[in-house]
């Protein structure tokens, strides 16, 4: 199984002209940078899963990075302060504070963090592009979530690949981080959705859900405040969700 995308079939030509044309348009929002902010982080696949774990869950944040995944305890609205954050990362979580636990460590050394706390949900957000084999992390969140527990796994799709170095947008007016996959080079492998649904299988681990992030709308807003506030982030996110960047799975533990 693969997940399509709207410019999958253009040729590597084509590509860089609708991309061209694209870094130029504008589509002049009547909206706030405040109110669309609270917009993308209602709609986006993540923050709806997060905002829709159980009354009360425990979730894992893997790779918590700064800890802003923490935010959807308070905003947007309705805030979830029932829930209980843990974080995980290999360097200090500024935002730790937010959580009831933070461990500094590796799965692969660590294996039961919080005292064995079983997780209702699980977020791993563009971390398993890291890895040379998530078999051996998707075993370990499993071993980790309660039964019927959730799972939430966004990684860069194949086609990240084919786009256009950071270079190239920048030189079209988009400031930007990671484009094309190996503008990062800690990426080590794309995964497609199949592949990531048969590993979690053997860890009792179903799928619920597969797609690709495609948001047309916040992309041309993105695009927008990349250009007028020379803003590398708005500028990432906009160029992603223009293209299908990123793919994402739903599972659910179900032994």
């Amino acid at each position: 199984m693969d997940i399509f995308g709207p410019f999958d079939d253009l040729s590597d030509a084509d590509l860089r002209e609708q991309l061209t044309r694209w870094c130029t348009h504008k589509i002049r929002p009547n909206t706030q940078k405040d109110e669309f902010d609270a917009y993308f982080h209602t709609v986006s696949p993540r923050s709806t899963f997060v905002k829709n774990a159980p009354p009360d869950a425990c979730l894992l944040d893997m790779g918590a990075g700064e800890g802003s995944l923490s935010i959807y305890k308070v905003w947007p609205s309705v805030a979830r302060s029932d829930l209980k954050f843990y974080g995980t990362s290999l360097d200090p979580i500024p935002l730790a504070a937010n959580y009831e636990q933070v461990s500094i460590s590796d799965f692969e050394t660590t294996p039961r963090p919080f005292n064995g706390v079983e997780f209702d949900a699980v977020v791993a957000s563009h971390f398993i592009e890291h890895l040379s084999d998530p078999s051996g992390f998707i075993g370990w969140a499993a071993s980790c979530m309660k039964p019927g527990g959730r799972m939430y796994l966004e990684w860069p799709h194949e086609f990240s690949k084919r786009m256009p170095s950071s270079s190239f947008f920048a030189e079209h007016g988009i400031p930007a981080f990671t484009t094309n996959f190996f503008d990062d080079h800690t990426h080590v492998q794309t995964w497609t959705a199949q592949d990531i649904i048969d590993i979690s299988g053997t860890s009792g681990l179903q799928p619920e859900f597969a797609g690709r992030i495609v948001l047309p709308y916040a992309a041309g807003w993105m695009r927008d405040q990349a250009r007028e506030a020379s803003d590398k982030i708005s500028g990432t996110f906009a160029i992603w969700c223009a293209v299908g960047w990123a793919q994402y799975v739903i599972l659910t533990k179900t032994l």
